[in-house]
């Protein structure tokens, strides 16, 4: 048998009590531990690792690039920290902050929450916030309201929507700086099932389809529906910047609704009532109807050529009880009415006051003659052309009448005078 002893060595590499060592340097080591001649461990009254750093009095580096340090103090908080080329070393920038307590601070050294970050923030990829609120705003140095949560974005669970402002946790609101806000999809204000692109409580919609309205209680799916069972309207504007009135009245929810125009406005300024498309100033359809108090008129008859305009006058207790046209006037211009009553001044007793000088019946027989008219009466090319002014009509058939009765007086007078003439050459032939 051979035997085979083995005997093991423990050897022990001792560094000395004082002084630097270092590890692959080419120069005396600057800290207790140099590793290169960039790595350094310092032991000091602040406890670091450091890369092109080291401390002399106070940090100083290697060479002129970047430089950075772990650093670590007595109370178990981590920090990192850095200084880009050729900045002052007793300024860094600090980029990491771990305390004992767990929370991280990133940009400085005082975190409150799990994760503190003091500057801008980018994400390159998704947020897991599992179960947690996002809190966002409490260090923008101005007073918080009496609710401290401050839960800018959370997750609801109940209808898997992202909620902003939870609980109004915020108190001043949402506040929107930007020149711009987009928003894809359904906004809905006072109202969190939305049936149109905007919705204002649950009946005012706003569409933005073919067709652009604004609803009340009406919203757009394949076609018109209302919301509720109550009535609908519209206010609808066309693309050449016509704007229309649409009503409808009640009936069941979530079925199509059946408008009907009241009014429409057109670019021009033109008015329809019950017309889509107006012509006038204020237009209204054929057959209708429009009711001034007491007072309603119409359009009746069918065709252009038999219709008429009419105007009846409430009478009654029932929507049947009209007067049959109080005046009415026909396609050919001519007029129906009870009676006319028409006011004028000058009226033409003059005629019959002293001083009135009559025309001598042998001049007025001339102008006859000459004119086939009597003076002061328009010719009848005139009347066919501008028609006649009823009242000044009537003065001057009025006063031609009064004329004529003042000839006709004044040949009753000569008259009797020839009736005396007579009678007295009568009674001398009697005597001879």
């Amino acid at each position: 048998m051979i035997l085979f002893m083995c005997f093991f060595v423990k050897a022990q590499n001792t560094l000395p009590a004082t002084g630097n060592v270092g590890l692959g340097v080419s120069a005396p080591p600057k800290e207790q531990l140099q590793i290169g001649d960039r790595w350094t461990f310092h032991n000091g009254g602040s406890k670091f690792i450091g890369y092109n750093i080291f401390y002399n009095g106070s940090l100083q580096r290697f060479s002129p690039g970047v430089a950075s340090l772990l650093s670590f103090d007595g109370n178990g908080e981590i920090a990192i920290k850095t200084a880009e080329s050729g900045t002052n070393l007793n300024s860094l920038n600090i980029g990491l902050t771990v305390q004992p307590n767990g929370k991280v601070g990133i940009g400085h050294s005082a975190p409150t929450e799990q994760l503190d970050i003091l500057g801008n923030l980018r994400i390159r990829g998704n947020i897991l916030a599992d179960g947690a609120d996002l809190k966002l705003g409490l260090f923008d140095g101005r007073p918080q309201g009496s609710k401290l949560l401050n839960r800018a974005l959370v997750h609801s669970n109940t209808n898997d929507a992202l909620i902003l402002n939870y609980d109004g946790d915020f108190e001043g609101g949402i506040e929107d700086w930007g020149p711009k806000m987009f928003i894809k999809g359904k906004l809905g204000v006072g109202f969190d099932t939305p049936k149109e692109q905007f919705q204002i409580g649950d009946r005012w919609t706003f569409h933005n389809g073919g067709v652009k309205y604004i609803g009340y209680n009406v919203f757009y799916d394949g076609q018109d529906k209302r919301i509720f069972s109550e009535g609908s309207s519209q206010i609808r504007f066309g693309s050449d910047g016509n704007m229309t009135l649409w009503t409808a009245g009640g009936g069941t929810a979530n079925t199509p609704v059946n408008f009907k125009l009241g009014v429409s406005i057109q670019p021009s300024g033109f008015v329809g009532v019950g017309e889509s498309n107006p012509q006038a100033q204020l237009h209204l359809p054929d057959n209708a109807k429009f009711r001034l108090g007491p007072w309603e008129f119409s359009q009746e008859g069918g065709g252009n050529t038999t219709s008429y305009l009419r105007l009846n006058r409430w009478t009654g207790n029932s929507t049947t009880q009209w007067t049959d046209k109080m005046l009415a006037v026909d396609w050919s211009g001519n007029l129906f009415a009870k009676s006319v009553t028409v006011t004028t001044d000058n009226f033409p007793d003059y005629v019959f006051k002293k001083g009135y000088q009559l025309l001598p019946l042998k001049d007025l027989e001339l102008f006859i003659q000459k004119h086939s008219r009597l003076p002061e009466i328009p010719s009848a090319e005139e009347v066919s052309c501008d028609g006649i002014n009823l009242g000044e009509m009537n003065k001057k058939l009025l006063q031609k009448i009064e004329e004529l009765t003042l000839y006709t007086i004044d040949q009753q007078r000569q008259i009797d005078e020839l009736k005396k003439q007579n009678e007295l050459i009568l009674q001398l032939l009697q005597r001879k």
